[in-house]
């Protein structure tokens, strides 16, 4: 009777690839090729030292997995065995959440107001930005002063009119 050698099992990662910078999403599809097992269940998959669960499929020796991404730095290592040896590999990913878009709401003054005097208070609320030079206030092209809160998120401008009908900008 001819007995097959036994060969020791064989990992390779192909996507995503080892150093990846990822953006777009908290997940991903991590694929790749194993030889030398015979199903799932001698598959330990790890993401940041988490388990995770791959698919396997025997006859085209291909897993799969979709999984969740940290901020930062992401360690995805697997680790299989059989009776002739063991192999494990590693790669890392990068992952930065994507920036929310800045948003500004006005609170006063109100749309279409018409006001008696050059000057007028504007106030209020801007997210998501950076820094305080995100928010810029234009009253007819012209920038005007503008204070920010981080802590309240609220903005505040005293902007400097001229007789007619003008537009005010924030952006």
């Amino acid at each position: 009777t001819y007995t097959q050698p036994c060969k020791s099992p064989s990992i390779s990662f192909s996507t995503p690839r080892n150093g990846s910078r990822l953006s777009s999403s908290s997940s991903t599809l991590v694929k790749g090729s194993i030889t030398g097992i015979k199903s799932s269940s001698q598959i330990d998959m790890r993401v940041n030292g988490r388990r995770v669960t791959a698919n396997y499929i025997p006859s085209s020796s291909e897993f799969n997995a979709t999984i969740s991404l940290s901020p930062g730095k992401n360690t995805i290592s697997i680790s299989v065995e059989n009776d002739c040896g063991a192999d494990s590999k590693s790669i890392q990913v990068d992952y930065t959440p994507p920036c929310p878009k800045p948003t500004v709401r006005i609170l006063t003054p109100k749309n279409n107001l018409s006001v008696k005097g050059n000057k007028v208070t504007l106030t209020g609320i801007a997210t998501n930005l950076v820094d305080a030079s995100d928010l810029e206030i234009k009253v007819n092209g012209v920038s005007q002063p503008v204070n920010y809160s981080f802590s309240t998120k609220s903005f505040t401008s005293t902007v400097t009119l001229t007789s007619g009908a003008r537009n005010t900008i924030v952006a």
